[in-house]
């Protein structure tokens, strides 16, 4: 159970960064000097993509903190690296992102870490 919890939390967290960037994709791009910071809220609250990505966020962090008060920090931090692995596929298929033979690699190495870390949950 402790596994599902962590990997709802890394999903729901991946999941808020596509929300995000299709929200922003309307948004447009924001020049970060001339900024208005009011108007820029009100925009933000208006976008339902920006809304859902901050839902997502708030129960990617309630279920992280569910994980925490069950295992190890250090066991479960290490399952954060498989965020980079769901937002590197939901850009590829959400967005038309690309993916070659090196993110495919880093795929591996990070799936290969994070069993070596399940692995040692289990002998706990």
């Amino acid at each position: 159970m402790n596994y599902i919890t962590i990997l709802i939390s890394v999903f729901m967290n991946a999941l808020a960064q596509v929300f995000l960037k299709k929200g922003m994709m309307i948004i447009g791009k924001i020049d970060s000097f001339e900024v208005n910071y009011l108007n820029l809220a009100i925009t933000v609250f208006k976008n339902s993509y920006l809304l859902c990505g901050f839902l997502c966020y708030g129960f990617s962090i309630i279920t992280w903190m569910i994980a925490l008060s069950k295992v190890e920090v250090s066991f479960a931090y290490p399952f954060l690296s498989l965020g980079y692995i769901f937002v590197m596929f939901f850009g590829y298929f959400f967005f038309n992102e690309s993916l070659n033979l090196w993110k495919i690699l880093g795929v591996f190495f990070i799936l290969i870490g994070v069993l070596f870390i399940a692995k040692s949950g289990l002998s706990s």
